[in-house]
């Protein structure tokens, strides 16, 4: 096991894998979330402000939860973040399901290119 020093609290902790905050940290930005979470399911139009300002809850975090798929907004909210490769409103993530699959094309067309390299390199010996 490591230690760190929390992310948000700056206390030293016992690492055990994920976000690098202790777990008293954890437990508040669970809480933090489910009240995000709630307030976003009576206030489907809410902006980052409007739900920062209501909840206590600061709008980087909320921002977080976006980009790690923990909070999917409907596609008509005005917190719709970008995609970060092409531009275009998502609702959760960091890139639009079409920048995805591209993504994930080329890492499989790079993936295979490897295994033909490596396939050719046994050979030749």
């Amino acid at each position: 096991m490591e230690l760190k020093l929390c992310r948000r609290c700056k206390s030293l902790f016992q690492y055990t894998g994920g976000k690098p905050i202790c777990t008293a940290c954890k437990k508040e930005e669970e809480q933090q979330f489910m009240e995000i979470r709630d307030y976003l399911r009576d206030n489907p139009k809410a902006t980052f402000v409007s739900c920062s300002d209501a909840t206590g809850v600061p709008v980087k975090l909320i921002e977080d939860f976006i980009k790690e798929g923990r909070l999917v907004l409907s596609p008509s909210s005005p917190m719709a973040p970008q995609c970060e490769t092409c531009g275009k409103d998502i609702t959760t993530g960091r890139l639009c399901q079409q920048c995805l699959d591209q993504l994930g094309q080329e890492v499989k067309g790079n993936f295979q290119k490897q295994q033909q390299a490596k396939g050719m390199r046994s050979t030749r010996r």
